[in-house]
């Protein structure tokens, strides 16, 4: 009876999907709020076979897991068991989400204020280098730029 379902493994599991239908209670925990997520994960345990899994684990909302994400595990894979260790993961955990966050802040705050005057924020580049679109309408409007205010009619 003893050490049955017994986490003998580390490893990382993929995200196949998760759903919080079947758990109707949320709750407030630093500010986020939480529910409980069932999950299916593809387990690579360290030093076994991968198998297919389901599993619960509670997330914050905004920063729930999707899809495709990487998450460290400890399991038993003789009896296929799983258990999510998001402790230590600042994608999933909202204080350390939060420290990250704020260091990312900063580190841009003080890029931008190392920048010679008329450069534009980091952050602002780095949101308009990620649209192509955005990116092609900038290239265009420095090769023919728009002339000045046209006369007026009266």
């Amino acid at each position: 009876m003893f050490g049955r379902h017994k986490m003998t493994h580390d490893g990382t599991a993929t995200v196949v999907s998760l759903s919080d239908a079947n758990h109707s209670m949320t709750w407030e925990t630093h500010g986020y709020l939480h529910s409980k997520y069932d999950l299916v994960l593809d387990v690579s345990p360290v030093g076994a076979p991968m198998f297919r899994a389901p599993a619960e684990a509670s997330f914050a909302i905004l920063l729930s897991p999707n899809p495709g994400d990487k998450l460290k595990v400890r399991c038993n894979p003789a009896e296929q068991k799983v258990e999510v260790d998001v402790d230590d993961d600042p994608r999933f955990n909202p204080k350390l989400h939060e420290k990250a966050r704020k260091a990312r802040l900063e580190e841009e705050r003080q890029r931008d204020l190392a920048a010679p005057p008329g450069t534009p924020s980091a952050a602002y580049s780095a949101g308009i280098a990620d649209d192509p679109e955005l990116m092609e309408l900038i290239r265009l409007e420095a090769e023919h730029p728009y002339p000045e205010d046209p006369p007026s009619g009266t």
